[in-house]
């Protein structure tokens, strides 16, 4: 196990070595890498020895021990401080706690009390090295999952993916869903060899806000987003004279809409490969293939069906807790049978219905209350149960909150 790093600063020798000598003797997993006497001299040595405890004496002469905290902080803000002082003025320790200080202990100072606050740091320390170790797992998994995630979404747009809910999670994941941007699709011609293919999509990775993939072994999807300007794809060489046709879809905002802009690229490659275009372009912005306007269609969902899929995701939700509200029903719960992230099913249903799940769910129960409060045998404490509360106090309440009158006056009503 990794030690923590000590430093010990105190103007008397003595006391610094008698510090020093409580930490060898009550403290394990504790490495001392210096024993200072002045504050100019532990500032200067901070940097070298990476120090993750500071021990400090407050009265030093010259650079007294609050205004080297000060200073040290300023080098590495991850640096806990235990005060030790002679002095019991309220101001020295309320200065030296608004620095931060973990613990202010009075000399002299007795061999429980001390090792007690060191290894209260100790463990705060290790808890941040954990949630930083944690952090860093959870960004290298991110890292790997990132690039898989991204060829997900891109083949969730293309033409027949029925994946409208994969389509929405990866967008969630990737930050998507709000974004304006446009689908771009690239085919190849039979002279096109996997070398320039493969050339073709390293130099649109080289763009920070293009994401592609290979789709076939000749045809590539690419999305831009945070951008509507399309120049780039035919004015900065990213075909390099390469032997393909590129259609460009039209400029839209949220993830279901980027389903037409894909859409509408494979029409503008389809239109680049017939007449009037034949071999004399390479390039076709769907805007500009006004033969093929309105015959998304055919290769694709419509904007009705784009929301009807959103409608239909909310239609399941709200039959789940239908079924299910006698339970104790989560979001996750209701959000896994969806097939969306907690996330993005409550930002979804939000926006959508302008509740939220929590009040919906509530809702939905205190009308089944309702019915069942007509019941001329019923009592609170049983429908409390019967709709998912386990506690008939709280069910009380929230029934008087959302019906304004009393579970036994509604009864009696």
């Amino acid at each position: 196990m990794r030690k923590i790093r000590v430093m010990v600063v105190d103007d008397e020798p003595i006391a610094a070595r008698a510090i020093a000598y409580m930490i060898e003797q009550g403290v394990v997993n504790v490495e001392i890498v210096g024993l200072f006497h002045s504050g100019r001299e532990a500032i200067r040595q901070v940097d070298l020895l990476r120090p993750e405890i500071v021990i400090m004496d407050i009265q030093m002469p010259g650079i007294n021990g609050l205004e080297a905290m000060r200073q040290i902080k300023i080098r590495d803000q991850n640096v806990r401080f235990i005060i030790i002082s002679a002095y019991q003025e309220f101001h020295y320790a309320t200065q030296a706690l608004e620095l931060g200080a973990c613990d202010y202990l009075l000399k002299p100072v007795k061999q429980t009390a001390f090792t007690s606050a060191l290894y209260k740091v100790i463990q705060d320390i290790g808890a941040r090295n954990d949630y930083l170790d944690y952090e860093m797992e959870q960004r290298e998994r991110m890292e790997l999952a990132t690039p898989i995630i991204k060829k997900d979404f891109l083949r969730s747009l293309l033409p027949g993916a029925d994946a409208s809910a994969c389509l929405i999670s990866c967008a969630a994941f990737l930050g998507y869903e709000e974004k304006t941007g446009y689908v771009f699709v690239v085919e190849g011609d039979a002279a096109l060899t996997d070398e320039k293919m493969q050339r073709l999509l390293r130099n649109a990775e080289l763009k920070s806000n293009c994401d592609i993939t290979l789709v076939q072994q000749n045809q590539a999807v690419g999305f831009v987003y945070d951008a509507d300007d399309t120049s780039w794809l035919y004015t900065d060489g990213m075909c390099n004279a390469m032997p393909v046709h590129m259609g460009i879809g039209g400029v839209y905002k949220g993830t279901l809409q980027m389903r037409l802009s894909c859409a509408e690229a494979f029409l503008a490659v389809r239109q680049l490969r017939s007449e009037p275009y034949a071999d004399n372009a390479r390039h076709l912005l769907f805007s500009d293939a006004t033969a093929v306007k309105g015959e998304s269609e055919e290769l694709y969902i419509d904007r009705s069906q784009e929301i009807k899929s959103r409608q239909d995701i909310i239609e399941k939700a709200e039959y789940y807790i239908a079924r299910n509200y006698t339970e104790d029903v989560a979001l996750e719960d209701v959000a896994a049978y969806v097939n969306l992230s907690p996330f993005y099913f409550s930002r979804l249903y939000k926006s959508d219905t302008g509740k939220k799940f929590s009040e919906k769910l509530t809702e939905v129960r205190i009308q089944k209350a309702k019915e069942f409060l007509r019941q001329p045998n019923s009592s609170i404490k049983d429908v409390a149960y019967s709709v998912g509360y386990n506690d008939p106090n709280y069910f009380s309440k929230v029934f008087h909150k959302i019906t304004g009158m009393t579970a036994s006056q509604y009864k009696e009503g």
